[in-house]
């Protein structure tokens, strides 16, 4: 997109741990965009809207990221019981669960993880 377009959302990720090239996520607004949902999964997706995460141990739909007053909440969409759940400082998350994110909270899926920072 042009310059300008963008507004970048304040925290992001910091991958710590798993065999990905990604290295820091970050999050934008496009303009116009009323909600402010994000996916992370295996499988592709919209551009500023999908964080693919290409590795095995991660699910085609992993989870859900919403931004709502300055704060994330993320939503586990993967079934702990194929091993590949997501989990939040260690801690299985039920499917369709929320939880939402702290500064310094750790974040796994699959084989990745990372950690996420407000700032």
């Amino acid at each position: 997109p042009p310059p300008g377009t963008l507004k970048v959302l304040k925290g992001r990720m910091e991958i710590i741990d798993g065999e990905t090239q990604l290295k820091e996520i970050r999050f934008y607004s496009l303009p116009q965009q009323t909600s402010l949902e994000f996916s992370f999964g295996r499988n592709p997706g919209a551009p500023y809207k999908h964080i693919q995460i290409n590795h095995p141990t991660v699910s085609r739909d992993q989870a859900r990221l919403l931004y709502n007053n300055g704060s994330y909440t993320l939503i586990n969409k993967a079934d702990p019981v194929s091993k590949n759940a997501t989990k939040i400082n260690d801690e299985e998350i039920p499917i369709n669960e929320t939880r939402i994110l702290k500064d310094g909270d750790k974040i796994t899926m699959g084989v990745v993880s990372m950690i996420y920072r407000e700032n």
